[in-house]
């Protein structure tokens, strides 16, 4: 469903909030405001990018290095690759906790192939530190942000081209908006009846459809542990 049909839809379902009220304009930045915290509850996006390794560096801000990164992955679909020029590696994913009780010299540990990274809100730290500049050293599974709805990307997952699987998703983008919309309209009384009916619809339709993604995605991993992790020969191949 397109922006266009989405602001069309809600004039229907929330008639309390017309135009006049809410603009298509303001209604746009809640329905872009709902698409990013949809897909970083859900881990509806998910994808990969690779960027460069860095000399004796242990640290690596995620946002800076990839543009459209929203957040890591569920826990048990995590992967960070180390690519050491001739193959990949696979790296286990720790605390900082377990860092600090299994190797408390690790900020300050001489320089080698990585082995391990701990992530910490947009910053991933490998453990040991590359000793050398690789191209595409790393490659890194994470959620990414859905493009901002405007006249060009007009599917809220998706951008230009509406993602199948995700086509249901529009009715969580409603919910979102309802819920923004009637905290506007109700302002003086912040849990009116049907503020808090609205929050409540929406919570538990994100979490059933959080539990369905998170299904699918256990029962590729259950069909896919006899195999080893295969990369792709091209990263234009990128199977999400």
């Amino acid at each position: 469903m397109t922006l266009t049909q989405i602001l069309s839809l809600i004039r229907v379902k929330i008639p309390a909030a017309p135009t006049s009220v809410i603009s298509d304009a303001n209604a746009t930045i809640i329905l872009n405001n709902g698409a990013l915290e949809i897909a970083r509850f859900t881990k509806c996006l998910p994808t990969y990018a690779s960027f460069d390794t860095a000399a004796d560096t242990i640290e690596y801000n995620l946002a800076s290095l990839i543009t459209d990164y929203l957040c890591p992955l569920e826990t048990d679909m995590m992967h960070v690759l180390y690519y050491d020029g001739d193959e990949y590696t696979d790296l286990d994913i720790v605390t900082l906790g377990y860092m600090m009780d299994n190797y408390p010299d690790w900020l300050t540990a001489d320089s080698g192939d990585p082995e391990r990274v701990v992530i910490i809100g947009d910053t991933m730290f490998a453990h040991p530190a590359p000793e050398s500049t690789i191209t595409n050293g790393f490659m890194f599974f994470y959620v990414k942000k859905p493009h901002q709805m405007d006249s060009t990307y007009v599917y809220p997952f998706g951008g230009t081209t509406e993602l199948s699987r995700l086509s249901p998703f529009h009715t969580l983008l409603i919910d979102y908006y309802e819920v923004e919309a009637y905290e506007i309209l109700d302002k003086s009384e912040p849990e009116s009846n049907r503020i808090t009916t609205a929050r409540q619809k929406y919570s538990a339709k994100v979490e059933i459809m959080r539990q369905e993604l998170k299904k699918d995605a256990t029962m590729m991993i259950l069909r896919s542990k006899e195999n080893r992790l295969r990369i792709p020969s091209s990263y234009g191949e990128n199977p999400f």
